[in-house]
């Protein structure tokens, strides 16, 4: 297989393992224990959230910099891996502000998976990158 179908098929792996896990307990509620959600909601309650627009935007402009991302690697354009980094940090920026979070097993296990994915991808494009940059060299 071509290096860039191993990135591009870990690219949309990474999507849709992430789209299964959000959607998993959107589509099994129960999947998580009622007595685990009171919790969860009890822990949240007592936590100010940021309200208003701002996460709004700030959600939307994350997602329009995922794809963005994920349109530039699978295409090849020279910004799409650091633009998947900037992404990367980004999203460990958003989870020490959003912090925690009721998963179920099923949805918790797809969203490592779209995570190993997508860490595998930027590698793959690291070196694709490198590759192209130096062509001559050795490959052993």
């Amino acid at each position: 297989m071509k290096p860039i179908n191993v990135l591009r098929t870990l690219l949309v792996s990474a999507v849709v393992l992430a789209i299964g896990a959000g959607a998993c307990d959107v589509l099994f509620p129960n999947a998580v224990p009622e007595q685990s959600r009171e919790i969860f909601k009890a822990l949240l309650s007592s936590r100010q959230l940021p309200s208003g627009s701002l996460p709004i935007v700030a959600s939307i402009s994350y997602e329009l910099l995922l794809l963005a991302s994920v349109f530039g690697m699978m295409v090849q354009k020279r910004w799409g891996m650091p633009l998947g980094m900037v992404v990367t940090g980004l999203t460990m920026v958003q989870a020490l502000l959003l912090g925690p979070h009721a998963y179920s097993g099923l949805a918790f296990m797809l969203s490592y998976a779209s995570k190993v994915a997508w860490g595998s991808a930027l590698g793959v494009a690291f070196c694709l990158r490198q590759f192209e940059k130096h062509p001559n060299q050795d490959r052993a």
